[in-house]
């Protein structure tokens, strides 16, 4: 969330990210997979962890496309596998920006296509694989989403309801009081 990068930064250098860089919404580091797996367990500051596959230079779809069937996308996925693709979008290259997910799709498909003789399938509610399409002007980076469904919703829940904050925000606000966990905590609003 806008204003926690600083909290997300120090609690990713406590899981041992390195060269760790804040932007904005966002907190860019380095580490193996088994840091990623750590980070989609213990991770409280953060909403997904997202690992960049590429970035590239591309002033539109069909450039786009170009670069992206050059991909290895064989190792994540074969004809069995579904996929969706998300995307954050801000160019004016880039002016129907679902055309622009649309031909990352058509990049995907060609090239396991190519690869295998057969196509995967997209699932947009379920996918075994989620890619994010993010464009700023003509830079295009591209990530697997490695968390899935949003960190707060980990699996260990089997209900829920509509909480008045997000619990990345909540965290960040237990977080700036100081609690060190050595005294109760007791939650006036908790209901």
């Amino acid at each position: 969330l806008f204003g926690l990068e600083e909290l997300l930064a120090d609690e990713l250098d406590g899981l041992g990210a390195e060269h760790i860089k804040i932007g904005n919404r966002v907190v860019h580091c380095k580490g193996d997979l088994k840091f990623i797996y750590k980070g989609c367990l213990q991770l409280r500051h953060a909403i997904r962890v997202l690992v960049q596959l590429d970035e590239f230079e591309a002033a539109g779809p069909d450039f786009l496309y170009e670069k992206a069937v050059k991909l290895p996308w064989e190792d994540f996925l074969d004809f069995k596998t579904t996929f969706s693709i998300n995307f954050a979008i801000h160019s004016e290259y880039y002016t129907h920006t679902m055309y622009a997910s649309l031909k990352l799709k058509d990049a995907i498909v060609d090239r396991i296509r190519e690869q295998t003789g057969n196509r995967p399938s997209v699932d947009k509610n379920n996918p075994d694989y989620q890619f994010l399409l993010h464009i700023s002007d003509e830079f295009v980076t591209i990530y697997l989403d490695a968390s899935g469904p949003t960190l707060n919703r980990r699996g260990y829940r089997e209900e829920s309801v509509e909480a008045p904050i997000n619990e990345t925000l909540a965290s960040a606000l237990i977080k700036f009081t100081g609690w060190d966990g050595k005294i109760p905590l007791v939650d006036g609003m908790c209901g």
